[in-house]
């Protein structure tokens, strides 16, 4: 920072006019107060609480004063990660988002400015503007708890392409598969998974996890980091949907009911994508054991396709015109391994019937960044940088 520019955290009233300046870019389809309530409704979330979630702002010295120039928010959640394939162990991962400069103020660096001050933060750890979120995890044991910091990462979902690779972000994947919405689907025979059933969902989910991060870690010898699944995560997915719902369809008058299903081996997790007109899947998990997994292909096929159709019906009737998977969401063995390629997927739904197709994003590009100077986490850094951890 120099004499006329600064980067600082704001709260309160400077929070919400920064809001109020860049509804214009992540409020669609919400009017400005719709777009106000929805931040502070999303920022009263437990995952966001103590300080979890921080307003940032460039501001540039003129003759009235400092003025805001560039903004962002920064979202820090557990993450855990396995060196070698050892014990898996607690870390953070920093989420980058709502970065937003005004017309005005665009092409003078300052976003650039901004965001290099930003992750210069990040790779210092303990001693850096966010440090104090690492006391609740760290280990007494000076050793692990130096390994903890060392292992945390930044990562962000970019619509611009690869600008943020400037700063240290790596590109992982935006394969997905896309399944436009049948006019004439009919919801199949599935146990609906309401709300409730989600915690429950998540614990399941978050033990494989653990186990799916050991073993690719122990398979390579290599680190390997991800956001953690927990229920807290999904927490902010409900809040953000249960809102936008009777804002975005006003016609349907009815509540958000449905959050996944459950046919067969597989149960799924997903939610409503209001302002990318979509349905998408957050989370697949299977109850078969491995042993078992390796013989019922065609089982998880099938089960996967009964499933699909009973997203196509929710997305249908929230008038969504398609449901979509990201690569790093597919099921997957306790060795991390995907049971069901998107190919197989697009296929075992019909390619040509349904016009599924695997295709690449040209928005919501995962990237990620391990801290600058410390052990990087090698090729595929994050294990798990999907659609369920979006922010």
């Amino acid at each position: 920072m120099t004499l006329d520019f600064r980067v600082c955290k704001i709260e309160g009233d400077a929070a919400r006019e920064s809001h109020r300046a860049n509804h214009s870019a992540w409020g669609k389809g919400l009017t400005v107060n719709q777009y106000l309530k929805r931040e502070q409704l999303l920022g009263s979330q437990k995952p966001c609480t103590k300080g979890r979630l921080a307003y940032w702002v460039a501001e540039e010295l003129c003759e009235s004063g400092w003025r805001v120039v560039s903004t962002c928010e920064i979202l820090t959640r557990p993450a855990i990660y396995s060196v070698g394939g050892q014990q898996v162990r607690s870390t953070l991962s920093h989420t980058v988002g709502a970065v937003f400069t005004p017309e005005e103020h665009r092409g003078h660096g300052h976003a650039k400015r901004m965001l290099e001050y930003i992750v210069n933060e990040f790779d210092k750890g303990l001693e850096g503007e966010f440090g104090s979120h690492f006391k609740d995890i760290i280990d007494p044991d000076s050793t692990v708890a130096h390994e903890q910091v060392a292992q945390a990462f930044s990562i962000l979902w970019s619509d611009i392409g690869a600008y943020y690779s400037m700063f240290g972000y790596a590109l992982t994947s935006s394969e997905q598969l896309q399944v436009p919405v049948d006019k004439m689907v009919e919801a199949p025979q599935v146990e609906w998974l309401g709300e409730e059933d989600v915690k429950a969902f998540a614990e399941r989910d978050c033990a494989n996890f653990e186990a799916q991060v050991q073993a690719l870690a122990q398979r390579d010898g290599c680190v390997r980091a991800a956001i953690v699944p927990s229920h807290e995560v999904h927490v902010m997915t409900h809040a953000r949907v249960h809102y936008l719902a009777p804002l975005m369809r006003p016609d349907l008058q009815i509540p958000v009911r449905r959050f996944g299903a459950k046919a067969g081996a597989l149960s799924m997790l997903w939610t409503l994508d209001f302002a990318g007109d979509k349905l998408a899947i957050l989370r697949v998990q299977t109850k078969l054991e491995e042993e078992e997994e390796n013989n019922q292909k065609e089982v998880v096929l099938k089960d996967f396709e009964t499933l699909i159709k009973a997203a196509l019906s929710e997305a249908l009737a929230w008038n969504l015109g398609s449901v979509v998977l990201w690569a790093q969401d597919v099921p997957r063995n306790l060795s991390g391994d995907p049971l069901l390629t998107l190919e197989e997927m697009a296929a075992a739904v019909g390619w040509t019937e349904s016009g599924a197709r695997v295709l690449l994003r040209d928005t919501s590009w995962p990237m990620v960044r391990t801290l600058h100077g410390y052990a990087t986490l090698g090729p595929g850094p994050v294990v798990f940088d999907g659609r369920y951890a979006w922010f």
